[in-house]
């Protein structure tokens, strides 16, 4: 974390950076290597054809949202190797955690929205759902994804209920996979392999192979691993991953409370830092015949939980001790489109996920749930609490484009969908049995249950109506109707009226709503399940105008966002209705509770400086009501970035900073809070803050760099990539997901507070500098 003297000072050096890269002189360039590196000009910046905002292609500039595109040539240039290493360089996304990202995937904000795994984003691989089918998180952020044979990501900002149904709720992102039309005869395989720190190798490829022209196949792969920093050097003023000790007692199911192992300095020092090794495997496979198109994914994400939760009350770092995620899933998708007359156009599409969290996902307790053999030795860390679940479902879409006129575009679609959703089961103990839904140690009875399945069917249908009113104006319409067993019947409108010129002034005037249904956790969690929850709904409007220059292209962005029917757990109302359990159950659980406002204003620009040369930047401020600060959520963050051809064409540069500002933390951080006599009377012990506690944590300046060589070797086809994140070593953290609530105890009281209060830590500290170094050889045709 930094103070703004640091983060004024490290501005300055970027500026004298960006200052010395500017007097270097880039080489001539040579048309057809121009067009090969720099795929979109400027100039066609807003003429990327896009599909996510409507169902159908269209311009950016006429696409009914708010909409941001990355290229495959971006993500090569920028040496993007995961999808949230793109999405911090887009406006509106905040990111609490690095991968490995813990228990719940990735920890993200959008627009200021985010809950638990956040499920209130919509992610599509082709526009089929990647979510996790059960809990509704989002996947696919880590290396359990490949960008390899990746044409377009497709960002949409705000509602998406209207065509995509629930979670499309904050947005949604599309990742467009690179059609085989074009493929040429016989096999080609495009190979890279990654080196890095800390044992860091990632061999991919691609491979296409096309026989003859009705058929085309592509099967892409990569296997991630990496041994990771253990968390260690990263920084830590807290001591929430470091310095700790095991408690002087531990409660073993046998005997209760026996005494802790003890040394002569006291009892045993729990290891620094926090697992971060990564094992991830993703394979996409492709078959193209005619119009009949066949899809298959899978993924194995084996990793540890990083800094998922504190580090004094779990064995976050210990050899041999379980502190691990493991989960598995994978998905068949059938599709068929065809023209059934020179205006009307049909896409039916057949598909089948599966998400799995296996039994490998757990960690064990430093205080608890422990084993002894008698009442007199230490008691032994052999109980592991550990997780399992699974989740399926299966669809089909089908989907009509219709144009009536030549001025009226017409989508019309239904959708149908079979779930089965596991809860996931908590062991404690020997590991589950992946093939069975019988826990025989349940956490925390340790008797054997059986684990519930639940079913539920979803049916939609929607419809678009796009009318063009004059040669730039367009008016767009839709709705979408959803009904499900669990959340019952929601409608979802939109409206837009999009102005888009050549040159010169245009506009976008967006409406949309939006719903996110509970998840199996927020419904049927043994202590706090409520099935009762109504889905949460989201309202907005927003404003964006745009302005094509000769070299530069302006945009800004104004949003206002009303969100009801917020699902959070709050005491229990009426204890005659929901009576309490015998262990407290239900004495808080999930609620409709309250509702809350959202503004945010984004100001940026894309544009050209020199022949060679690309740049873009842009400003983006988020506020709840009456314009306060949200909690975890920047109100200012700024990203610029740069990119130019040096050594005649044979170098490319990138180079990105991202500026955040200081964050508000929730009251139940009390790490970033003042400290009272009340506050430390509730705790019930002394407790750790940061040494100034104003209730913010502070923002940082991070700056990445990424140089690809073209043609620096007599072979062409060899395009080596050295990546450098984090190139000024900033020690930084993320703000502590969701509550924050992790209390640490001083030093001193440390050793004999048996369970301090909360289990997660209130900032989430980051990497120092990365580097990677990646070679990209082309074989074949």
């Amino acid at each position: 974390m930094m103070s703004r003297l640091e983060c004024s000072s490290r501005l300055v050096c970027l500026c004298l950076a960006l200052g010395l890269v500017m007097g270097l002189t880039p080489g001539d360039v040579e048309a057809d290597e121009l067009d090969a590196l720099l795929e979109v000009g400027l100039e066609d910046l807003m003429q990327i054809q896009v599909v996510t905002p409507g169902r159908q292609k269209q311009s950016i500039a006429q696409a009914p949202a708010n909409i941001t595109a990355i290229t495959a040539e971006m993500i090569e240039r920028r040496g993007y190797r995961t999808l949230e290493e793109v999405l911090k360089d887009v406006p509106g996304f905040e990111f609490t955690t690095s991968q490995p990202s813990g228990e719940y995937p990735t920890h993200f904000i959008f627009r200021g929205i985010s809950d638990l795994g956040q499920t209130k984003t919509l992610i599509m691989v082709d526009g089929i759902v990647q979510n996790d089918v059960s809990n509704g998180w989002a996947r696919g952020l880590g290396f359990d994804l490949i960008l390899s044979d990746v044409a377009m990501i497709e960002i949409v900002s705000g509602p998406g209920s209207a065509l995509y149904g629930a979670n499309a709720y904050a947005g949604l992102i599309n990742i467009i996979t690179k059609p085989l039309v074009d493929a040429p005869r016989g096999l080609q395989v495009e190979a890279r392999a990654e080196v890095g720190e800390n044992a860091t190798l990632a061999p991919e490829f691609v491979a296409t192979y096309r026989p003859k022209d009705d058929l085309r196949l592509r099967l892409a792969g990569r296997w991630y691993r990496t041994d990771g920093d253990g968390g260690l050097g990263r920084p830590d003023p807290g001591s929430y991953f470091t310095g700790n000790f095991e408690p002087d007692t531990v409660l073993t199911t046998e005997v209760g409370n026996v005494a802790n192992e003890r040394l002569a300095v006291g009892t045993r020092p729990i290891a620094n830092g926090f697992a971060t090794d990564i094992d991830d495997v993703y394979l996409r496979g492709r078959a193209e015949k005619g119009n009949f198109i066949l899809d298959a994914t899978f993924y194995d994400k084996e990793e540890g939980l990083g800094s998922e939760v504190v580090g004094y009350e779990y064995f976050a770092n210990t050899n041999g001790t379980p502190y691990r995620v493991h989960h598995r899933g994978y998905s068949v998708v059938a599709g068929y489109t065809f023209d059934v007359t020179d205006s009307l156009s049909s896409r039916t599409r057949f598909y089948f996920r599966s998400n799995q969290i296996l039994p490998e996902t757990g960690f064990v307790y430093t205080y608890k749930y422990q084993s002894v053999d008698n009442g007199v030795d230490a008691a032994v860390d052999d109980k592991v609490k550990g997780y399992h679940g699974e989740g399926y479902v299966a669809g089909v879409d089908q989907q009509l484009n219709l144009v009536v006129t030549d001025n009226q575009d017409l989508v019309v679609g239904f959708q149908l969908e079979q779930e089965v959703k596991q809860y996931f089961g908590i062991s404690l103990g020997p590991l589950q049995d992946s093939k069975s839904n019988v826990i025989a140690s349940a956490y925390t009875s340790e008797e054997a249950v059986v684990q519930p399945l639940f079913f539920s069917k979803n049916a939609a249908v929607y419809v678009q109506d796009q009318v063009r009113l004059d040669e730039n104006l367009t008016f767009t319409g839709g709705v979408r109707y959803d009904a499900d067993d669990e959340y019952g019947q929601v409608l979802n409108p939109r409206a837009s009226l999009v102005r888009s010129p050549e040159r010169g002034m245009g506009f976008k005037l967006l409406y949309g709503q939006a719903f996110k249904s509970a998840t199996v956790f927020e419904q049927f969690d043994e202590f706090r399940g409520n099935v009762q929850l109504e889905p949460e709904k989201i309202v907005t409007g927003e404003l964006e105008l745009n302005y094509r220059f000769t070299s530069a292209i302006a945009r800004a962005t104004v949003f206002y966002s009303k969100l009801t029917d917020l699902i959070a757990v709050a005491p229990n109302p009426d204890t005659t209705k929901v009576p309490i359990g015998p262990n407290s159950e239900f004495l808080d659980y999930f609620q409709n509770v309250g509702s809350a406002s959202i503004r945010g204003l984004t100001v940026g620009a894309d544009f050209r400086l020199r022949d060679q040369w690309r740049g873009f930047g842009h400003y983006v401020f988020t506020a709840g009501d009456g314009g306060d600060p949200l909690d975890n959520t920047a109100r200012h963050k700024v990203t610029v970035g740069v990119d130019a051809m040096f050594l005649q064409d044979r170098l490319s540069l990138d180079l990105r900073a991202n500026w955040r500002g200081q964050i508000r933390a929730p009251e139940s951080n009390l790490y970033f809070q003042p400290k009272t006599p009340q506050r430390v009377e509730q705790v019930g012990y002394d407790y750790v803050t940061e040494a100034k506690p104003d209730g913010y944590m502070d923002g940082e300046l991070l700056l990445n760099l990424t140089l690809t060589g073209y043609r620096l070797l007599p072979d062409r086809r060899l395009v080596p990539q050295l990546t450098i994140r984090n190139l000024f070593d900033t020690a930084y953290s993320g703000i502590g997901r969701q509550s924050g609530s992790g209390v640490r105890p001083v030093d001193g009281l440390q050793p004999s507070i048996q369970n301090p209060s909360g289990f997660i830590p209130p900032y989430h500290p980051q990497p120092g500098r990365e580097w990677f170094f990646s070679v990209r050889y082309m074989l074949g045709a």
